[in-house]
C-alpha cells in the first residue's frame, strides 16, 4: 500500500529545484555578528590574542555566510529522470543505486552533517543538504516518488 502511494502520488512536481536556505544562512550571519562584537570586546577588554581570534573566526563566517545568501543558483535538482547537482549533467535513475539521505554524526561534538548518498558508476558521491532548503524528510519522499515513477516509464 504506501509503494502505491508514491507511484499514484500526482501532486509532486515533473521536478523540484533545491536553492541554499536564506533563513539558515541568516542566522548564521548574526550570530558571526555578534560573535565579531564579542571579539571587538574580548580585544580591548581580556586579550589582544583571544579578541584576533574571534574576530578572525567571526569574519570567515560573515563573509561565507554573505556568499551563501547572495547565492541564487539551483543546488540540487530531483527529477523523474534523474539527480543533478550544482548545474552537472543528470544522472539518470537507470546509473543510480542506493539513494538514500545518511547521518554522519561530528567526532569533535561539533555540528552533525546529513547527506545525499548514492552509487553512481561503481562510485559512492555524497552531496551535503545541511544548508539546503529542504528537509531530509521532503528528500527521502521526493527520491521513492521520482524512483517509482523512472521504473514506471
Amino acid at each position: 500500500m504506501l509503494e502505491s502511494l508514491f507511484v499514484e502520488n500526482k501532486k509532486a512536481p515533473k521536478e523540484t529545484k533545491i536553492y541554499y536556505s536564506k533563513p539558515t544562512s541568516l542566522f548564521h550571519m548574526e550570530f558571526s555578528i555578534l560573535f565579531l562584537g564579542f571579539g571587538i570586546y574580548s580585544f580591548f577588554s581580556l586579550s589582544y590574542f583571544i579578541g584576533i581570534g574571534f574576530i578572525a573566526i567571526s569574519v570567515y563566517g560573515i563573509r561565507n555566510n554573505h556568499k551563501l545568501i547572495k547565492d541564487r543558483s539551483v543546488q540540487l535538482i530531483l527529477s523523474e529522470e534523474g539527480i543533478a547537482y550544482k548545474g552537472t549533467r543528470i544522472k539518470r535513475w537507470s546509473e543510480i543505486k542506493n539513494e538514500d539521505i545518511i547521518f554522519e554524526p561530528s567526532s569533535s561534538g561539533g555540528r552533525s552533517e546529513y547527506y545525499l548518498s548514492y552509487d553512481y558508476r561503481n562510485r559512492n558521491e555524497k552531496i551535503l543538504i545541511n544548508e539546503l532548503d529542504i528537509s531530509t524528510q521532503r528528500i527521502n519522499y521526493l527520491l521513492k516518488i521520482y524512483r517509482n515513477r523512472s521504473q514506471k516509464n
